[in-house]
């Protein structure tokens, strides 16, 4: 079973696409962390998420932060940016960095379901995620889990 991790300072963005997920069915094991320090911890553990929705905007996201999100060879999650801002700068930056899509945050229930389940059905039941090691871990390769 694959892990998304929900990467967002806002606890009402958190809850309501956690409802979300479950709304639409999702299988996917779903974490969240509250700024920059709980997603570093998350991605240095043993088992880091093989998806994680991005807040372009928390607090303590410092280049270490950046640095473990987008590790070079791939080994590192697929990170998809959920944000506020719709400011083209914010969007290149994102895709630049490695993110793998950049989407504007929606407004309410129904529209967070309907980011669940677009994520939910290509990303989670469609697309092959790629494998992800933790931070040192000299793995190259293998399956992908989930």
């Amino acid at each position: 079973m694959a892990t998304v991790l929900i990467a967002d300072d806002d606890p009402a963005d958190r809850r309501l696409l956690r409802m979300a997920f479950e709304r639409v069915g999702c299988r996917a094991r779903i974490e969240e962390a509250a700024d920059g320090r709980a997603l570093a911890a998350r991605l240095r553990g043993d088992d880091p998420p093989e998806l994680i929705l991005l807040d372009l905007n928390m607090p303590h996201m410092t280049d270490d932060v950046r640095r473990l999100l987008h590790r070079p060879g791939g080994s590192g999650p697929v990170v998809l940016v959920l944000s506020g801002s719709s400011a083209e700068r914010d969007v290149r930056r994102s895709l630049a960095q490695g993110a793998r899509a950049y989407m504007r945050k929606p407004d309410g229930l129904q529209g967070f379901e309907s980011l669940a389940a677009a994520v939910d059905a290509f990303w989670l039941r469609t697309a092959r995620l790629p494998p992800v090691f933790a931070p040192g871990d000299d793995k190259a390769g293998g399956g992908s889990r989930g």
